[in-house]
């Protein structure tokens, strides 16, 4: 089903970037902002080194911001990278919501579920770029917006390969996003925690289609992924296979190896059929875009022999280059080892602690940040009118809202929705049990995080607010095949349902958008550079 060839799609996907664009220009930090973003801002304007693992390619799109005549400060140059990527995530996310919502169908969708599926993944979208942690990543100079954005568009064009497997050329996508997704360590390393479950759900897929006749290109990628992934290596480390992690000759030398073995079985197999040249050709091919893609890290020592202002770490030989990547200033300790270390109560990481607890940091995102954890809050002291629990009954709403975008993405489309889940509950509770924040209560970590960390499980968050989307697509969806049965009957409420419904879901964003918008208004906030 070609989605943008719909033109009432197409203009609400528009109309929802085009909002969180206005929205997050008009917030955004008009000058230096506190954090990384003074590093970030002032590495691009001349080309610097900024701190490991060094994110060359938002230094290089920097400068050519820093360039652009858009504002006459130019770190305001630098913070629309944020803004611009931060809107067209939001973008992508309208369409990633729709093409979940509808599943896997045969037939188009009729008047009314078209324009419930469209609202919901509009309402969706907009509450993503609205949460609290994505907002205050896109009013400042971050690498985060970014990010996002790759990662959205890789798992777009997952789902557009998986939707196609039978149409020639399809496999044109797997060559881009392999692309995608190595350049995307130049943002942030972040991006890259979607490539487990994006290779099962790929080779899944492939699976289910092709059978085992083009397993080389899953077992190369696999092989290449449990090498490349400190997390994955680690873990094989604690069983017994030692083929260290952090060790960059050794990565190196397993990736040419690789690749020589690939480029070999090319060439042996030309005799055994087109199927397997082809086989065997797009394996190398992916090999080879991966590699053009990572390619983006050789920046860091060109450009830190040149001795910039900023050149944290001179990594402008071998050995320092090495230590970068490897981010050895940042400890020696495993972080698969430290896991099973608890450096905090089950209850602060998971729960309750306001600068990491997962539940408590969900809560926030799209809810008021003064909004409480129980059902009935307190209103603010001083305050008589009774109690208060609007919020609160808000953000049960919102679980509600994700566990039924859960159970309608599952259903309607049963490998891309446990795919998004999977990648969901990686990017929250994986990132709780690897991540291991400190709350200073424990002997082994006396001393707590220095501030939030909400911005770890932006992912997670992001993926969130897109089932939430399905969610409210899926019954909007159903409520306008309901509406339409209904219509010619005599009773005015149930000609009102449909509208109503739509009505309600369009103003979940604006609540969400109001509930935020004072914790991520930077306009006029000139405290970091006076400082």
């Amino acid at each position: 089903m070609k989605l943008y060839k719909d033109k009432y799609f197409l203009w609400l996907s528009l109309a929802a970037a085009l909002v969180s664009f206005v929205f997050y220009y008009i917030t955004k930090a008009p000058t230096v902002s506190f954090w990384d973003c003074g590093e970030f801002i002032a590495t691009s304007y001349i080309m610097g080194i900024p701190h490991p693992p060094g994110n060359p390619l938002f230094v290089i799109i920097g400068r050519f911001f820093s360039m652009l005549p858009l504002a006459a400060d130019i770190a305001v140059r630098v913070n629309l990278i944020s803004v611009i990527s931060s809107a067209a995530s939001v973008f992508v996310a309208f369409w990633l919501i729709l093409r979940l919502a509808i599943g896997n169908r045969e037939n188009p969708p009729d008047r009314a579920a078209r324009i419930g599926l469209g609202i919901g993944a509009f309402a969706g979208s907009l509450i993503m770029g609205f949460s609290n942690t994505f907002w205050s990543n896109a009013v400042e100079a971050e690498v985060y917006g970014l990010a996002m954005l790759l990662m959205l568009i890789v798992t777009y064009l997952a789902l557009i390969w998986s939707q196609n497997t039978e149409k020639p050329g399809n496999d044109r996508w797997l060559l881009l996003i392999s692309y995608l997704l190595w350049i995307s360590l130049g943002i942030h390393l972040t991006t890259f925690i979607i490539t487990i479950p994006l290779m099962l759900y790929l080779a899944y897929i492939d699976y289910v289609k092709n059978g085992l006749e083009r397993w080389p290109i899953w077992i190369v990628m696999l092989l290449f992924v449990l090498y490349a992934v400190p997390l994955q290596t680690q873990i094989l480390s604690i069983i017994g296979i030692n083929i260290r992690a952090y060790e960059l000759e050794s990565f190196f030398i397993i990736m040419g190896l690789l690749f020589s073995a690939s480029l070999v079985m090319f060439f042996i197999t030309r005799s055994r059929g087109q199927e397997s040249v082809r086989i065997w050709g797009l394996t190398l091919a992916i090999f080879a875009f991966g590699v053009l893609g990572y390619s983006n890290q050789v920046y860091i020592p060109l450009r830190a022999s040149e001795k910039p202002a900023i050149n944290e770490n001179d990594p402008s030989d071998w050995s320092r280059f090495k230590a970068f990547l490897e981010r050895k200033q940042y400890g020696q300790e495993s972080m698969i080892t430290r896991m099973f270390h608890r450096r905090a109560t089950w209850e602060n990481q998971f729960i309750s602690h306001p600068d990491f607890g997962l539940f408590h940091l969900l809560t926030k995102q799209f809810a008021s940040p003064d909004a409480k954890l129980t059902l009935f809050s307190k209103k603010p002291e001083g305050d008589s009118s009774g109690v208060d629990f609007s919020l609160n009954l808000w953000i049960i709403f919102v679980v509600i809202l994700g566990i039924s975008g859960i159970m309608e993405a599952v259903k309607r489309a049963p490998p891309e929705g446990t795919f998004i889940v999977f990648t969901m509950l990686l990017c929250t509770v994986g990132l709780v049990f690897y991540l291991n924040f400190s709350d200073g209560t424990k002997a082994i970590a006396p001393l707590a995080e220095v501030r939030a960390r909400d911005y770890f499980y932006t992912p997670g968050f992001m993926f969130y607010a897109i089932l939430i989307g399905i969610g409210i697509a899926s019954f909007l969806e159903l409520l306008g095949e309901y509406s339409s049965r209904v219509f010619g009957g005599k009773r005015s409420w149930q000609k009102a349902l449909f509208p109503l419904g739509l009505v309600v879901a369009i103003l979940l964003p604006v609540h969400t958008g109001f509930a935020n918008f004072t914790n991520n208004d930077r306009a006029g906030n000139y405290l970091p550079w006076d400082y």
